[in-house]
């Protein structure tokens, strides 16, 4: 009795989501046994300093102000 309390445990807490079992392999019951998916990281942009900005958005000084202004904004 106390096996079968104790497989229930197991299956159901591991029917929804993805266990790591051992470093790199992963299961759960959609996929069974299967290598961990590595985690992406989003690196943060890279801030720009103003004279970057500037050599980037200089083309466009002599068109319409609110182009370079957008250039200066987006950069």
């Amino acid at each position: 009795m106390k096996k079968l309390s104790l497989l229930l445990i197991i299956v159901g807490s591991v029917s929804c989501s993805t266990v790591e079992i051992l470093p790199g392999l992963c299961f759960n019951e959609k996929d069974k046994s299967h290598l961990c998916e590595p985690e992406e990281t989003v690196d943060p942009p890279k801030e720009r300093t103003p004279g970057e900005k500037w050599d980037m958005c200089e083309p466009w000084l002599h068109h319409d102000g609110e182009v370079w202004m957008d250039c200066m904004m987006i950069a």
